[in-house]
């Protein structure tokens, strides 16, 4: 479909809906944002204030940027209530910002293991907790959670990030049925390899950026055909969206589950980009 075809979509299907995502200002968050934004979704879109200046809202007339420090746990409901000033509601919630790392656990500076965690996994719940509870009095909403495949083959190098991740799938499996008869839906997305600079924002055991980019990062998914697709997916109230994953990935979790034995000396052995 051509880009023209998406945006119409995405417009028909999230007509009257307000929007917010995290991590908004580069990657699949700035695609969802793109896609939102020409569709003339209100959205709201966070990053921290540093990264702010790169999410270019001036384009798009229905998009307000509300900056935050997901990890800053004490603003939390602060920026929640201000969310909800913006628009007067978020019907759905995208959880997209994350940090990936490169860096032997035994040898990570343990600041650099917790700023993983607080990013990609504390942050994340403490934000969904605060939403949720507005959603619940409203009897309607929607959240959307990116994990990663990386929480179902896990490889080194990646000990904090796999962790997190698998635990999003988790919090958010349990959370589902509690939010069942609320009105409330729960989507989980775990992509595989989607063309962005996480790998290149990585931080590693010192905290510094990893500045190398994956070469199936480089082959992946476009952001803008990922955006779309989970969007889509959402929309259509899908529990789970599993997409971008190459061949050797798929296989990778196979053998994981059959062979665990097997599967851990051919990872221990990879080059890791």
């Amino acid at each position: 479909m051509s880009r023209s075809s998406h945006v119409r979509s995405i417009a028909a299907a999230y007509a009257g809906k307000k929007v917010w995502i995290t991590g908004a200002s580069s990657g699949i968050g700035a695609a969802f944002l793109d896609l939102l934004g020409a569709a003339d979704i209100e959205t709201i879109a966070s990053a921290p204030e540093s990264e702010c200046e790169k999410i270019d809202a001036a384009t798009y007339p229905s998009v307000r940027v509300l900056p935050f420090d997901l990890t800053d746990r004490q603003s939390i409901h602060g920026v929640v209530s201000g969310a909800w000033k913006l628009f007067g509601s978020v019907d759905v919630l995208i959880n997209n910002a994350g940090i990936s790392q490169r860096s032997y656990f035994a040898e990570t500076d343990p600041a650099v293991l917790e700023r993983v965690l607080d990013i990609n996994l504390m942050g994340t719940m403490w934000l969904t907790q605060a939403v949720v509870k507005r959603m619940i009095e409203r009897r309607t909403g929607r959240i959307v959670t990116i994990s990663s495949y990386a929480a179902w083959v896990p490889v080194p190098q990646r000990t904090a990030y796999s962790a997190a991740k698998a635990a999003l799938i988790a919090m958010n499996d349990a959370l589902r049925p509690e939010l069942l008869d609320h009105g409330v839906g729960v989507t989980v997305v775990v992509p595989g390899a989607v063309r962005t600079a996480i790998s290149v924002n990585a931080v590693t055991r010192d905290g510094s950026p990893h500045a190398r980019l994956d070469p199936n990062q480089a082959a992946g998914m476009a952001p803008e055909e990922c955006a779309y697709r989970i969007l889509r997916g959402a929309a259509a109230g899908r529990r789970q969206i599993t997409l971008a994953v190459p061949p050797r990935l798929f296989f990778a979790r196979i053998v994981r589950r059959l062979a665990p034995g097997l599967f851990d000396r051919i990872i221990s052995r990879a080059r890791v980009t």
